[in-house]
């Protein structure tokens, strides 16, 4: 699991919105938390109807490397939100879900499956089709990248059951 302390969250965090982040953690607002390999993904309760998704990487000694938030927070550091997820992680390791990452939850697909799979997710994400637009351009096939999935990781778990190996 993570070894980060609390001095690193607060190191990472202006003093007010690690206060604010403690708030939502005591008040519970953190709803889900995932966590598929290095990255670990989760739900905040704030302002807004809809929640707010919050997405950390974790290095391969289990300290922080990267974390954001869909809140418009833009100064810098982590947002009351990552906060919150963070305290959530560290204090409570067993509310944390333990799934498989993407790359594992696709070995078992065939081909055909995953095409599939890439063609419903890119219809339900229209923003993911200009990366098809590029694909067309290319002359030789070339492996895609998944560094940057966690988007689609969690419709990718839900879809995975549709398409049994």
């Amino acid at each position: 699991m993570p070894s980060f302390t609390e001095a690193d969250i607060r190191a990472g965090a202006s003093s007010q919105s690690f206060s604010r982040g403690m708030e939502y953690y005591h008040d519970g607002a953190v709803l889900e938390i995932i966590r598929r390999g290095a990255m670990i993904t989760a739900e905040v309760e704030g302002s807004e109807y809809e929640p707010y998704e919050v997405t950390i990487t974790l290095g391969a000694s289990g300290g922080i490397d990267d974390a954001d938030c869909t809140c418009p927070y833009t100064y810098s550091g982590y947002c009351k939100h990552i906060v919150a997820v963070l305290l959530e992680v560290l204090n409570n390791a067993e509310t944390v879900e333990e799934k498989p990452d993407l790359p594992s939850l696709l070995s078992g697909l065939t081909e055909a499956q995953l095409r599939q799979l890439l063609t419903d997710v890119a219809a339900e994400n229209p923003h993911l089709n200009q990366h098809h637009r590029a694909l067309g351009h290319r002359t030789a096939p070339r492996r895609a990248s998944l560094h940057d999935s966690s988007h689609c990781a969690t419709s990718t778990d839900d879809r995975y059951q549709r398409y049994p190996a």
